[in-house]
């Protein structure tokens, strides 16, 4: 079998396969990006990527989604934080 893929060095497969697998991370949740955006008053990015990273068992992001909730003086979002830092 003559594929195309056979002719291609080893450094460009190398660079392809880092590549494809960076680009596979590009929609990942981000701590340090929610903190930016935390500091920098966009609370609704925050919380996004806080909700993601909270979703999948990340403590610091559950503190800092609850951090968002209380501020918004809501009592459902209240009560939903309380819950969280007990």
């Amino acid at each position: 079998m003559n594929s195309p893929l056979r002719r291609l060095s080893t450094p460009t497969l190398l660079s392809l396969a880092v590549a494809l697998g960076l680009s596979g991370c590009a929609g990942l949740p981000d701590q340090r990006l929610a903190n930016e955006a935390l500091k920098n008053g966009d609370t609704a990015l925050a919380e996004q990527n806080y909700r993601q990273l909270a979703d999948l068992g990340y403590s610091d992001a559950q503190v800092g989604l609850a951090d968002i909730q209380v501020n918004t003086r809501d009592p459902a979002l209240l009560k939903q934080a309380e819950a969280t830092y007990r």
